[in-house]
């Protein structure tokens, strides 16, 4: 197969041949549009238009004191990425077409990402059309803060370029710096009005519902609440386990007898006869008499149920 592929420049003879010949009875629907608008014949790609950036500054005109100032324009073209020294493996991308960028997006990129939160907070997004500039109703001469718009980062950065236009031999850090203090000063006033309007609604009687937390808070403390009753049952449902089983038998005859050990000690065989086979712990067969576990079960009372001292 050849490298260029030349059938759709010949559509319009095939399509004749075959009238021609009558294998087909009536012209293609296509054959009128293809004949006032052919098929290009030009091989040769050509490289894509550039889009330069338009830049609009200030600058001062007369005496050094004079505060008269004029407008001027320039454009700068775009700079294509900087080609790695390793060897490229795909295509060439001289015929990719150069994206359309304006002033403002290198402003965009710089303030988020020195402030990448701010695309965090919700915003209203609505089309600009141009009538709120013509109307009057935003002036960046003003600052940050204009009627019937949210400040966001937009704000700022339309800020900026207000100075760059307007301000004579003003470089981007500087408009950028003060656009910055005016929007931190703005964010810190909300701020001070978010936290202080709770404060006069409530002296003014509003009653606010729980916040999320607090409601959060209240739910781990119920059931806080109902554990440790729980545990407080089940404490008590052992020890009444304790002193039912340390209760003495009764018993006579032989085994109501005391014995003695080998070093002469009277023991009572009438106590509790618990063993390691009946308690896994052992601990019933420590004690010599049902006094000594009664002393044991109260000392393991709750703190709850002691009486002070």
């Amino acid at each position: 197969m050849g490298r260029y592929n030349f059938a759709p420049l010949r559509h319009r003879s095939v399509a004749l041949q075959k009238l021609d010949s009558r294998r087909i009875t009536q012209t293609p629907t296509w054959y009128n549009a293809l004949t006032t608008v052919p098929v290009s014949q030009i091989l040769v790609r050509q490289r894509p238009t550039p889009h330069p950036i338009l830049k609009t500054r200030a600058r001062q005109i007369g005496a050094k004191d004079s505060k008269e100032i004029e407008q001027y324009t320039f454009t700068e073209m775009q700079k294509r990425p900087h080609k790695s020294k390793k060897k490229s493996r795909g295509k060439a991308k001289l015929f990719k077409p150069v994206p359309v960028s304006y002033e403002e997006d290198t402003i965009r990129t710089l303030f988020y990402s020195d402030h990448p939160w701010e695309l965090a907070r919700p915003r209203m997004i609505l089309e600009q059309s141009g009538d709120d500039v013509h109307n009057n109703r935003l002036d960046w001469s003003r600052g940050v803060i204009q009627p019937g718009k949210f400040l966001n980062g937009e704000s700022c950065i339309q800020r900026i370029l207000y100075l760059l236009q307007n301000v004579a031999d003003i470089t981007l850090e500087d408009a950028y710096d003060k656009s910055r203090k005016e929007f931190y000063s703005a964010r810190l006033e909300e701020d001070v009005e978010r936290r202080v309007a709770p404060e006069e609604a409530s002296h003014f009687g509003v009653d606010f519902e729980p916040s999320i937390l607090e409601k959060g808070m209240q739910q781990e403390d119920k059931a806080y609440e109902e554990w440790r009753k729980w545990a407080i049952r089940e404490q008590e449902m052992r020890l009444q386990q304790r002193l039912g089983m340390a209760a003495p038998p009764m018993r006579g005859g032989a085994e109501a007898e005391d014995t003695r050990n080998r070093d002469g000690r009277s023991r009572d065989t009438r106590g509790v006869r618990g063993t390691m086979d009946d308690h896994g712990d052992g601990e019933m067969g420590l004690y010599d008499s049902a006094d000594d576990l009664q002393s044991l079960a109260i000392d393991d009372t709750p703190v709850e149920q002691q009486a002070p001292p």
